[in-house]
């Protein structure tokens, strides 16, 4: 079996479960992202849904984030920071290519 590094272990768990349920191909997305006939429009307009989403998500996990630092004194503020800053990178990429694997029109 190999071992995942660190970083690319959530990845690599979401993929896989996405593959193994059937509901979404972020593999296919992020390929879309790359190739040159898919509209540049679709994909700004994807990306834009998945930055939507993630601003949503942060809005619900505001409170526990709040909750998280009183309980730690403020210790947990550095984490918490670091780890939303991660979020704010890959969400709306993964959301984007999620949603533009499912918006594109697929070859026949």
């Amino acid at each position: 079996m190999r071992k995942l590094s660190v970083p690319a272990a959530p990845a690599h768990l979401a993929i896989g479960y996405a593959r193994r349920k059937g509901w979404i191909d972020i593999p296919l997305g992020l390929a879309l992202m790359r190739d040159r006939n898919v509209p540049v429009a679709l994909k700004i307009q994807s990306l834009g849904i998945g930055f939507l989403l993630m601003l949503v998500l942060q809005a619900l996990e505001f409170p526990l984030e709040l909750l998280a630092e009183a309980m730690t004194g403020l210790l947990a503020t550095p984490l918490i920071a670091v780890i939303d800053g991660l979020e704010f990178l890959i969400l709306p990429v993964l959301f984007g290519a999620a949603i533009l694997a499912k918006r594109a029109a697929r070859p026949v």
